[in-house]
């Protein structure tokens, strides 16, 4: 079985979705910031499908 966060998602094929706001920032807009929802499951594709939801998820990154 496969776990996350001790939960146990009952396949080893996992689902990631998100919905989220984010913007590009700076001079040259490198600079990204995100505030996002997440929930990972196995989509129903076995009987076991315990999903995890992640609250909130705060992104920040950087373009090179």
């Amino acid at each position: 079985r496969v776990y996350i966060d001790g939960e146990d998602t009952g396949s080893h094929f996992i689902f990631l979705e998100y919905l989220g706001i984010g913007t590009f920032a700076g001079k040259d807009r490198k600079i990204n910031g995100e505030i996002r929802i997440e929930h990972f499951s196995n989509g129903g594709l076995v009987e076991q499908n315990g999903g995890i939801k992640v609250p909130l998820t705060f992104v920040v990154g950087y373009t090179f």
